[in-house]
């Protein structure tokens, strides 16, 4: 795929999806292993090429988008126009919904079944491969295990009664932000973290808190549960990250919380080793689901019925441990297949031409 993209609009960020056209400037990652950053983008660049505005495919918007850059974006899209171009634009929020886009413009997003528009894709990140770590092999969940061992590591802090408060608030403003006038007051205020903040991370973190109670209670199975300050980032501290990879190389199945949104780091990490994950389905939409078989591959609890988790673990064990080892295969195969650089970027451009 030939893509353009304006580089004097790229101050500072820029999009994953260009770094192997622009070969990593000022691009630093503390815990991934260089190298294997180095060799993605070197596979990147054999799907896309970068051209000019009349001989391109897609006029790609080179900056994660932000509402106060819409002004921007409208102007991008114009000039896309001009030259019969669509438009791709990559975003990680959710209040874009609320701002009337063009129809020329092609959005990668994390968002959920509720609202995804025609024109919308999953994005999904491209997090390092963990297989090396455990020497390139997959640890198979052995199907004579008296006692499974549940993974999970998060942020949040549940316990407190000052959290219980921020989280009916945050309930009542995110009621009353659905609301059509309030939500182009929240586009026009362009007050995006805040939003984010109020509306999403502390009903998140309470929620969280309240899932990980009821899973808990169940009696069946060892929990290799890690409660952080703070999420994994680029600036966590190196024996931080090694526990965390440690601990999920030990255990038999890890437990997703994704809440509202299809973009988790830890779902494309526990499937680069073949985990077989807990996947608590809140809604989100996740990549390729008209072409991966979630259903059969993942446990999967609806949100609503967590209470009866340890029910739906049970029967999935019951029903595949003879079959552990090929699961996790296909898993892997998977991870390869769909969320490597090279595999992704084919993907998202054979989806194109066919739409």
């Amino acid at each position: 795929m030939k893509v353009f993209f304006n580089k004097n609009l790229i101050k500072k960020d820029y999009i994953s999806f260009l770094t192997p056209l622009l070969w990593c400037p000022d691009f630093t990652i503390f815990w991934e292993n260089i190298k294997q950053i180095k060799d993605r983008y070197k596979e990147g660049r054999k799907t896309i090429k970068l051209s000019n505005e009349k001989d391109c495919d897609y006029f790609v918007y080179p900056k994660y988008f932000k509402l106060e850059l819409s002004n921007e974006v409208k102007k991008y899209s114009h000039e896309a126009k001009k030259y019969n171009k669509k438009v791709i634009l990559f975003y990680y929020g959710e209040i874009d919904d609320y701002i009337k886009i063009s129809d020329n413009i092609l959005r990668y997003k994390r968002s959920t079944k509720r609202s995804n528009p025609k024109n919308e894709f999953c994005l999904p990140p491209f997090p390092e491969d963990l297989l090396p770590y455990n020497d390139n092999k997959i640890t198979y969940i052995s199907p004579w295990k008296s006692k499974y061992s549940i993974w999970y590591t998060w942020y949040s802090n549940y316990s407190s009664i000052l959290w219980f408060f921020r989280y009916l608030a945050v309930r009542c403003i995110w009621l009353i932000s659905r609301l059509r006038p309030l939500k182009y007051l929240l586009m026009r205020i362009q007050k995006e973290d805040l939003y984010a903040t109020l509306v999403n991370a502390w009903t998140w973190n309470y929620c969280r808190g309240k899932m990980i109670k009821s899973i808990k209670k169940t009696k069946k199975y060892i929990f290799n549960f890690t409660q952080r300050k703070h999420a994994l980032t680029t600036d966590t501290a190196k024996n931080m990250r090694e526990e965390y990879i440690n601990n999920l190389i030990n255990s038999d199945f890890p437990l997703l919380i994704r809440w509202f949104w299809n973009y988790s780091v830890r779902q494309y990490e526990v499937m680069s080793l073949g985990k077989i994950p807990i996947y608590i389905d809140t809604w989100a939409k996740l990549p390729f689901e008209d072409q991966i078989a979630y259903d059969k591959l993942f446990i999967i609890v609806p949100f609503k019925d967590i209470s009866n988790i340890e029910n739906y673990i049970d029967t999935y064990i019951k029903k595949n441990k003879w079959n552990f080892a090929a699961i996790q295969q296909k898993i892997r195969n998977i991870y390869k297949e769909y969320f490597t650089m090279e595999s992704y970027y084919t993907k998202i451009i054979s989806s194109l031409k066919n739409k």
